[in-house]
């Protein structure tokens, strides 16, 4: 009967270190998080939020706070959950933390009871008002679209001017070639 209840508490410590272990290989591959607190956050809701953060390249971890406290501590980073706190996840962002924090603006439309807690972006700490801040920033898409314009528009620009030369000469050699034909013409009739 011991060697049964040390078996149970020898997995459950492989257990939790595993957990830790998966927290701290998402950050070193990802070095950006958010903490969210979602109490009242219904299941299907939180995978539908899964599905989109993993659209963007972004990865959402739920486990107990204790856990995410340990992680908090490997890293020597500041603990978003506190005591009041009763569910938590941490999101691990991809490339984009402007398109992350814009999915995560739009699930808080939907669910108040969803909080941004804050984060780290590049060892960066970030305040929930900072992570608002961010997902009001243009995406990256929006960026590349603002820049392609910026490049293509004075292009366009030139060729209209060129186009509108070509135009006017062609309309001077048309007005000098009727010219020509009616005072040939008058000629003729004279």
């Amino acid at each position: 009967m011991a060697q049964k209840s040390l078996d149970k508490t020898k997995l459950g410590v492989v257990y939790r270190q595993a957990i830790v272990k998966k927290l701290l290989d998402n950050y070193k591959t990802r070095n950006s998080l958010i903490a969210v607190n979602f109490n009242k956050v219904n299941s299907p809701d939180l995978t539908q939020l899964r599905h989109s953060l993993g659209d963007v390249d972004s990865k959402i971890l739920i486990t107990k706070l204790s856990l995410f406290s340990r992680f908090f501590t490997d890293i020597n980073k500041k603990k978003f959950f506190d005591a009041g706190s009763r569910m938590g996840a941490l999101i691990f962002v991809g490339k984009d933390i402007v398109a992350t924090t814009k999915v995560l603006a739009d699930f808080i439309q939907e669910h108040e009871d969803f909080k941004l807690l804050g984060g780290f972006f590049d060892e960066k700490e970030l305040s929930e008002t900072d992570l608002k801040q961010i997902a009001k920033l243009p995406s990256r898409q929006e960026l590349i679209a603002k820049t392609i314009l910026s490049i293509k528009s004075p292009l366009i620009k030139f060729r209209s001017v060129l186009e509108g030369l070509s135009r006017k000469l062609l309309l001077c050699l048309i007005s000098a070639k009727d010219k020509k034909e009616n005072s040939h013409n008058q000629r003729s009739n004279s």
